[in-house]
């Protein structure tokens, strides 16, 4: 998954919402990676690292 820190933030929110599950693995089981840039990752890393 690529994109800025906020959309990717967005995201998966809105398919976690979606879905009503509880944690994106639950739809992506094989999403290893997140490649960001342009912005600092600090501000978003706890609420990434919840989903």
């Amino acid at each position: 998954m690529v994109g800025v820190p906020a959309w990717v933030q967005l995201l998966i929110e809105k398919v976690i919402a979606h879905y009503n599950v509880k944690h994106i693995h639950e739809i992506w089981p094989n999403l290893q990676i997140y490649v960001h840039g342009g912005v600092s990752f600090e501000p978003y890393k706890k609420d990434l690292n919840r989903y």
